[in-house]
């Protein structure tokens, strides 16, 4: 009998454990008035004109938000394939001239004569000035 009354007490204190502590909503912090004797009416004033503001400041960037996204949607969600496709097909009729084609071809057959005709160019022996006498029987034996 003593074990079920401590499962009991235990499942018990599990619970108010977990419904313990609620969430608190958090409050905002307001401007209060200023307690001195005059000027209130101009504060109460003041903080109204302040709260209008803010207001508008929210509906404008509302506006500027909701305009921004529906730009965005105006210019990247419209499907342009038709377009593209229109595009892609003229650009397959369109054929360079035959005498510029040519031009072009016989340009690059003259570079690669160019290269392959041309001699390398020697490397420049580096004189010694340790031994400048060997230096001078390997000029001769060249």
């Amino acid at each position: 009998m003593s074990k079920q009354l401590v499962v009991k007490a235990l499942n018990l204190l599990s619970e108010d454990l977990k419904t313990e502590k609620p969430k608190s909503k958090k409050v905002k912090n307001k401007t209060v008035l200023s307690t001195n004797k005059y000027g209130i009416q101009k504060q109460k004033k003041k903080l109204q004109k302040l709260a209008e503001q803010k207001r508008k400041n929210r509906a404008v960037l509302e506006q500027k938000m909701k305009s921004s996204i529906e730009d965005y949607k105006e210019k990247f969600l419209v499907d342009r394939t038709e377009e593209n496709v229109q595009i892609l097909q003229l650009l397959r009729q369109l054929k360079p001239k035959s005498s510029a084609a040519q031009k072009i071809i016989d340009f690059h057959y003259k570079q690669q004569a160019r290269q392959l005709f041309e001699p390398e160019a020697e490397e420049p022996v580096s004189e010694s000035i340790l031994f400048p006498v060997e230096d001078k029987k390997k000029k001769k034996k060249k």
